[in-house]
């Protein structure tokens, strides 16, 4: 009995199981003030947590990016200069697309380890890992 290529493809087709998390993806709206001397993000720690990062580690990047200094206050930061929304947004879309995103199938499912010295973005979807930058 021959069975035709096309109806084979079908079959692999439906038998194929998403492996990673089906959720879908929707990080929370930054609550962002500015006064004169100072940038607040209100939900900090509600943002971080949807990222699934450590808010210290988030906090560490954007203090380094921006070059200013800041403080982790319960579940807002603070930092000590003031900056415009879009700026803010941008330096995290940085963080996102260094710390966050796999590069190898764009899920979002996943986590930072450490091997050694070495940080590691590990893919919980596809299981690809790749090394990211160190804060220092």
């Amino acid at each position: 009995m021959k069975v035709e290529y096309e109806s084979l493809l079908e079959r692999a087709k439906r038998s194929i199981r998403f492996v990673g998390s089906a959720r879908t993806y929707e990080l929370p709206e930054l609550e962002i003030v500015s006064d004169a001397r100072h940038t607040v993000i209100k939900n900090f720690s509600q943002y971080c947590s949807a990222l699934n990062r450590d808010p210290k580690h988030v906090a560490k990047f954007l203090f380094k990016e921006l070059a200013i200094p800041g403080d982790l206050e319960g579940n807002k930061l603070v930092l000590f200069q003031k900056f415009s929304e879009s700026r803010i947004r941008a330096v995290l879309g940085d963080y996102f697309k260094t710390y966050v995103v796999c590069r190898e199938c764009n899920s979002k499912d996943t986590v930072l380890m450490k091997q050694g010295r070495i940080t590691m973005l590990k893919c919980e979807a596809c299981g690809a890992t790749r090394s990211v930058p160190r804060l220092k």
